[in-house]
């Protein structure tokens, strides 16, 4: 810690449960990938432990999440994926992690939001008052929530997609995403093939369930940011 060697006073390998908020990308340049994120999204519900909850979000022209509260019925988070997500609209990407973040306030487990999007943030609704990815990432790392992301590269020449809203054709997903998930200890995954998606969604699910927690006990508690180095004996 700051360069002091800390005495580890907790470690455990135990599988720890998870709150997790799915928040998917429903902007028009995701249109065509509608269904793959769908199928997508199942998998991961279906690589959820019985202590596991789930809530499931999308955003376009609003930030919609449900149900209305933290569920492990995994056939009620099916059906959301089948029956309430939106239409197509703008790209409010830091407002919905923020909405997620908000979601997850005061649940006791390991808190997680997994985002999934192609394109940069883009609200689309001509309010001043629209979350930054440095306000998000303060936020998350105040409330203790990592972020895991997931991007879709789009491919083919940019254009606009869906009536003028949404990521653009050729684009890259927000260079936000790597940066708040390596700040909130989650993990980044860029794909260009929407194949892989269902795949990428339940690896997450499992990298979840294999996490070390490491604690140590600080000589005082000063209210700031630390900047923590982990080293193990073990080579890689």
């Amino acid at each position: 810690d700051g360069g002091k060697l800390q005495p580890i006073t907790v470690f455990s390998n135990d599988i720890q449960p998870i709150r997790v908020v799915m928040m998917l990308d429903r902007s028009g340049s995701m249109r065509g990938n509608f269904r793959l994120v769908d199928a997508a999204g199942a998998a991961f519900v279906r690589a959820l432990l019985p202590d596991d909850k789930a809530r499931i979000g999308s955003f376009a022209e609003r930030i919609q999440i449900d149900p209305e509260t933290f569920t492990a019925d995994k056939a009620e988070l099916v059906n959301v994926l089948r029956t309430k997500l939106q239409e197509q609209g703008p790209t409010p990407l830091w407002n919905s992690v923020d909405a997620s973040i908000e979601a997850l306030e005061g649940q006791d487990a390991r808190k997680v939001v997994l985002v999934f999007t192609d394109g940069a943030d883009a609200p689309g609704n001509f309010k001043l008052n629209n979350l930054s990815f440095m306000d998000i990432s303060r936020r998350a790392q105040q409330a203790d929530v990592m972020v895991y992301a997931v991007g879709l590269q789009s491919s083919g020449p940019p254009r606009v997609g869906g009536g003028g809203f949404g990521g653009f054709g050729g684009s890259r997903p927000d260079p936000g995403l790597p940066a708040i998930a390596d700040e909130t200890g989650g993990g980044y995954f860029e794909l260009t093939r929407g194949e892989d998606l269902a795949a990428t969604f339940a690896r997450v699910a499992d990298e979840l369930h294999r996490q070390y927690l490491i604690g140590f006990a600080p000589a005082k508690l000063d209210g700031k940011m630390h900047k923590i180095e982990v080293k193990v004996r073990k080579p890689g």
